[in-house]
């Protein structure tokens, strides 16, 4: 059996996992076209977007993770001390 440390990170993984696909289909990643390769000028400024994209995605993981990773290491504190869960 595994231990509460090994289920967090087990956990943890899984929702990290989760907010990546998430941030892959809600943020929108620009459509790569013929004029863009025809005409170079175009090419940058799909790169620069497709970059913007990119950078965007890391701050969206962590953000979504912030209130998981507290609500883990709450249920994980109440199980070691073997405390009762707080539900009001």
């Amino acid at each position: 059996m595994a231990t509460t440390e090994e289920k967090k990170q087990i956990i943890l993984e899984h929702e990290a996992w989760f907010a990546r696909n998430l941030s892959h289909r809600v943020i929108e990643k620009p459509n790569l076209s013929l004029w863009m390769i025809l005409i170079p000028v175009f090419f940058v400024f799909f790169m620069l977007q497709h970059k913007r994209a990119s950078e965007s995605r890391k701050p969206f993981v962590e953000n979504y993770l912030k209130a998981r990773r507290r609500a883990l290491d709450a249920a994980a504190r109440q199980v070691q001390e073997d405390e009762e869960p707080d539900i009001k």
